[in-house]
């Protein structure tokens, strides 16, 4: 049965907040999933990651202890598993009403509206029920989670419900005020390639209880300062700007936004600044290096870290995000444009409608009143609706209205049907 969602409260902007229990990294992950209005200035942490793997041979890591083999197969036609019969026992037994009552007490297990990557998901019990999560999510809250503290967190695949439309279009309209709200915004990148071996999770758990990433959550709740990790080697540096998640279009916003933004592989955590920094000076050696493999993702985190440093400048119009990230991936189409627009400077994304958002019909109107006087809207005026109801086509003739009628004073050459304006067949305006 699908998910029970927690209603989001109605008139006013709000979201769902993921609280994660505290947690060895060997216990099974479980929350609670709660609504809260951004009035009520919640404090969360947002997760920027990517929906497929970091790397594909973090595809082949276990994500719980009772996954022994280095892949996982997880048909999406296969019956799905129960939590329970999966374990192994040591003998068989009549079942007892103790049984019965902890079979009871068991999650269930819901339909979640994320698409599955790859055939492979791992879970998280949330308020009550199994939820479905994808692999490297799993990985991601796997090794932020806390030993001691809960960890408030928001997360697009768990906090959205995937399967209404209308919720999405709204929460997607918000995404830019989301990751500028939080308190910190923390990219998680992957981590490090294991060797084939038995007892892989295990050695995976002993990584996090060396590592700094355990530490976050008492961070967050003001029990200690941010435990940063040691500078990594050449080849490890290399191996972060190498991840999958720098070509991702959504994080465009993700990284440029936030007020502070932290950046995880593995078990260990930096600073933003910090990141930077190392590509900079070993610009020449990961230059060299990344750019002889098929990735190229230098070039794209490169990039991206750039324009965060440039953020209150030309570069953030909305024209030239969608030119300077057009080679980033994504499997919706119309999100080459909806990734980038919460961080444009010159346009406002919302949900819903709004006729006077529609710049092109309010121009043939300007024309069509025979007013003299020119028509120049001014930059940052401009507002786009997310609709994912709408074709790609729709909404590229809305990218390009809004554009087109917001530039800068130009010349504006109009061939319009004079019947229909009462003006000569093409004029300057």
């Amino acid at each position: 049965m699908p998910f029970a969602y927690p209603a989001l409260p109605t008139g006013q902007d709000a979201v769902r907040i993921l609280n994660v229990d505290p947690g060895d990294f060997l216990s099974p992950l479980t929350g609670t999933l709660v609504s809260v209005a951004f009035c009520d200035r919640p404090k969360y942490v947002a997760l920027s990651y990517t929906w497929g793997s970091s790397y594909s041979d973090n595809l082949q890591l276990p994500i719980s202890p009772k996954d022994s083999r280095h892949s996982l197969q997880i048909s999406d036609n296969s019956p799905e598993r129960s939590r329970t019969s999966s374990s192994p026992t040591l003998r068989e037994r009549r079942p007892s009403s103790m049984d019965q009552r902890t079979a009871e007490r068991s999650p269930r297990r819901v339909i979640s509206p994320l698409p599955i990557t790859n055939n492979v998901h791992g879970e998280i019990v949330l308020n009550g029920d199994i939820f479905c999560i994808g692999h490297n999510l799993q990985l991601a809250l796997l090794h932020l989670r806390s030993p001691t503290h809960p960890l408030s967190m928001w997360v697009d695949a768990i906090c959205i419900n995937q399967a209404d439309e209308p919720e999405r279009n709204h929460q997607v309209s918000m995404m830019a005020f989301i990751y500028i709200r939080a308190t910190k915004v923390v990219a998680w990148l992957g981590t490090k390639i294991y060797p084939p071996m038995s007892g892989l999770f295990r050695s995976m758990s002993l990584e996090w209880k060396a590592g700094h990433t355990q530490h976050f959550g008492a961070f967050l709740m003001g029990q200690n300062k941010l435990r940063c990790s040691q500078k990594p080697d050449q080849s490890t540096i290399a191996r972060m700007f190498d991840s999958s998640y720098w070509r991702r279009t959504w994080i465009v916003q993700e990284v440029c936004l936030p007020r502070h933004l932290l950046l995880v592989y593995g078990s260990d955590i930096w600073t933003h600044e910090e990141f930077k920094e190392w590509g900079n000076v070993s610009l020449a050696y990961l230059g060299m290096h990344l750019r002889q493999n098929d990735h190229g993702y230098f070039d794209f985190a490169m990039r991206l870290l750039e324009t965060r440093d440039r953020r209150h400048s030309s570069v953030m119009r909305l024209e030239n995000l969608i030119e300077r990230f057009a080679k980033n991936a994504c499997s919706e189409l119309r999100d080459r444009i909806y990734g980038v627009v919460g961080c444009a400077n010159d346009v406002r994304p919302f949900a819903g409608w709004d006729d006077s958002a529609n710049l092109l019909q309010s121009h043939i109107d300007h024309l069509s009143s025979g007013l003299e006087s020119s028509y120049n809207p001014q930059r940052g005026k401009g507002s786009l609706r997310i609709d994912y109801s709408c074709t790609f086509y729709e909404l590229w003739a809305r990218v390009i209205s809004l554009v087109y009628f917001q530039a800068k004073e130009i010349e504006l050459e109009v061939s319009i049907p004079t019947a229909a304006l009462g003006l000569p067949l093409t004029e300057k305006y």
